[in-house]
């Protein structure tokens, strides 16, 4: 097998590496580990005293209980949420950027 062709095969494995992942959408590895430490989250509704045909929504986690705690918490998982979206767009970026550079050798 010449270079080229080694080349493209790897990159036609690569790519259907990536593709399963971002298919699968499981982005949540920071996440996961934010519920390890602060428990997994829970959320409740109730009706609304203000709007009567409304309901609030409140969250909240079992190892966070002072305010500074819930806010600490609030905080960590909006970064976490950011670096596990980073992932799946450096995956996105990647899987097309082979696509642009391959996409005329893996129909052969």
């Amino acid at each position: 097998m010449q270079s080229h062709q080694y080349n493209e095969m790897k990159a036609l494995v690569l790519v259907i590496k990536i593709g399963d992942r971002l298919l699968e959408d499981n982005y949540t590895k920071f996440y996961d580990l934010h519920n390890k430490k602060w428990g997994e989250l829970d959320t409740t509704s109730n009706k609304s005293d203000i709007m009567p045909d409304s309901y609030e929504i409140s969250f909240s986690r079992p190892k966070a209980n002072t305010e500074e705690e819930k806010e600490q918490e609030r905080l960590e998982m909006l970064e976490c949420y950011k670096i596990d979206e980073r992932f799946k767009d450096k995956d996105k970026k990647l899987y097309f950027s082979i696509l642009s550079k391959y996409y005329e050798y893996m129909w052969d």
